[in-house]
C-alpha cells in the first residue's frame, strides 16, 4: 500500500461516497474511478461484517425502504393512496416514491403525468422521494422546491424525467444541485 494524504475536501468527497461499514477511502475511489473490480474490496483490505451492498439490496426490499424513510424522516401516521402502488398521505402530507433498486453513478426516475398532477394538485404538504435501497439513501424534496426549479429551468414537460448524477449530486433536466435533499440510511 503507499499513503497519501488528501486535503478536507477530498476526504468529505469521500465520506459522502462512502457506504458506511463497508467502503474503506480506497474502494470509495476505485468505485468512482472504475479501477478494477469495484464491488469488494482487496484481500489487503479490512474487511467489516456488514453486508456487501449485493447482500443489502437482497436484504431490504423497496416497500420496506420507503417504510424506513416514512418512519424516520415523518412524525405522521401513512395509509397508501389508491391506486398508486407508492404514494402515500396522512392528514397534513402526501408523498409520492420513485426508486432505482442498483449501485450507479446515475440514478433514473420517471413521475408520470398523472401522478404529478395529483401531488400539484393536493392542498396537502408534498414530497417526492426518489429512493435507492441498493445504497441506502433518498434524496426527499418538498414539492414546493421541484415546482420552483421547474419553472426557474425552464422545463416543459408534463411529467418528470429524472437523472441525477449522484456523483455530483445533480438533477441534469432541471440542472440543479440537490446535494441539500440527500439522506443517507
Amino acid at each position: 500500500m503507499v499513503k497519501i494524504d488528501i486535503d478536507k475536501d477530498v476526504f468529505e468527497f469521500l465520506q459522502n461516497n462512502a457506504k458506511p461499514f463497508v467502503d474503506t477511502p480506497n474502494t470509495v475511489l476505485r468505485r468512482l474511478l472504475q479501477i478494477g473490480n469495484n464491488s469488494s474490496p482487496p484481500k489487503n483490505e479490512t474487511k467489516s461484517a456488514m453486508p456487501t451492498p449485493a447482500q443489502k439490496t437482497t436484504q431490504i426490499d423497496t416497500n420496506e425502504f420507503v417504510r424506513t424513510v416514512l418512519n424516520k424522516e415523518f412524525i405522521e401516521e401513512f395509509r397508501k393512496k389508491s391506486p398508486y402502488r407508492l404514494m402515500f398521505e396522512s392528514p397534513n402530507t402526501l408523498i409520492y416514491f420513485q426508486n432505482f433498486n442498483q449501485e450507479s453513478p446515475t440514478l433514473w426516475y420517471r413521475v408520470s403525468e398523472k401522478s404529478l398532477k395529483v401531488l400539484k394538485a393536493s392542498s396537502k404538504k408534498g414530497f417526492l422521494c426518489l429512493t435507492n435501497p441498493a445504497e441506502s439513501i433518498a434524496y426527499l424534496f418538498p414539492l414546493e422546491e421541484v415546482k420552483k426549479q421547474i419553472v426557474s429551468s425552464n422545463y416543459k414537460r408534463d411529467y418528470l424525467e429524472i437523472n441525477i448524477d449522484h456523483i455530483s449530486r445533480k438533477w441534469k433536466e432541471l440542472d440543479w444541485n440537490i446535494k441539500q435533499f440527500l439522506k443517507i440510511y
